[in-house]
């Protein structure tokens, strides 16, 4: 009997899970989004911070950006730069992500709300036009006895690729609306 548990509760930090959805993002229909083709091409800067702790999820967080700037719907073709351009759209684009700490061996079911921000700030021939700031939240569920049915819950909630894809649309959509996207 004592050695049962200390084998559970040796075994409690390889059993520990955590659920990871994410809400309160732009909802923007993809498919039926009024965006209108450009002949030109547009340039962009994804600003990368120093990885640290996280560096695999931002990482992951930048290849996102960066293929979503890529394969965009609007330009003609998108150039990465560094700096904006004299003629010209540019946009700049920066997150903060929150990322949380690991929490092996949680007994009681433990929630954590954390804010993310992802910022465009948009150029046109050089000048700052506008910064276009996107909220949204991640919500993470710790808990160890419920680990098989927490990796079964991940499979069919939203990921950060979701609420970066719905706020990159939505950037571009509202730079549309406020005329920046035209180049004279």
């Amino acid at each position: 009997m004592r050695y049962s548990l200390l084998i559970v509760l040796a075994c409690m930090p390889l059993l520990t899970s955590c659920m990871v959805t994410y809400h309160d993002f732009p909802e923007v229909d993809l498919e039926s989004a009024p965006f209108a083709q450009k002949d030109h091409r547009v340039y962009y800067q994804v600003v990368h911070r120093p990885y640290g702790v996280g560096w695999m999820y931002y990482s992951l967080t930048y290849a996102n950006l960066e293929r979503l700037s890529q394969d965009n719907p609007v330009f003609a073709e998108a150039i990465a730069a560094s700096d904006p351009p004299n003629e010209g759209v540019f946009y700049s684009v920066d997150t903060k992500i929150a990322l949380s700490g690991v929490y092996p061996g949680v007994l009681t079911p433990r929630d954590e709300t954390q804010p993310n921000v992802v910022m465009y700030s948009l150029y046109v021939d050089g000048e700052l036009k506008r910064n276009y700031v996107y909220a949204f939240n991640r919500k993470v569920t710790w808990w160890f006895l419920a680990a098989p049915v927490i990796l079964w819950a991940n499979l069919f909630t939203p990921t950060l690729d979701d609420p970066l894809r719905a706020t990159f649309y939505q950037f571009l959509l509202d730079a549309e609306r406020d005329g920046y996207l035209q180049v004279s």
